[in-house]
């Protein structure tokens, strides 16, 4: 298994239960290939936390929406699979 790491921005941002969906998430995508780059786009409203988990190749999407009690995180998080590592970040924090 790759190791898994998070920058501090996503750490001090995104809870630790939506970090760990956001894993789930990506473990359980049903489709004959992951792409090595995975978006979710989160938003929320009404005590709702969207999650839209996408790929472009092959495309891919799915769409969790749960029940929270504090605010919900809204921002683009990005799952970038390298050799050695799988790196969660915002969108945002993305270099190249």
């Amino acid at each position: 298994m790759k190791k898994r790491y998070i920058t501090n921005a996503v750490h001090e941002t995104v809870p630790i239960w939506l970090q760990q969906l956001i894993w789930y998430l990506w473990d359980g995508m049903e489709t004959s290939k992951k792409s090595h780059l995975q978006t979710f786009l989160l938003s929320g409203s009404d005590g709702k936390q969207r999650i839209e988990h996408a790929q472009e190749q092959p495309p891919y999407r799915q769409m969790v929406e749960t029940a929270v009690d504090e605010a919900p995180v809204c921002g683009k998080v990005l799952l970038i699979e390298e050799s050695d590592r799988t790196t969660m970040l915002f969108v945002s924090e993305r270099t190249n």
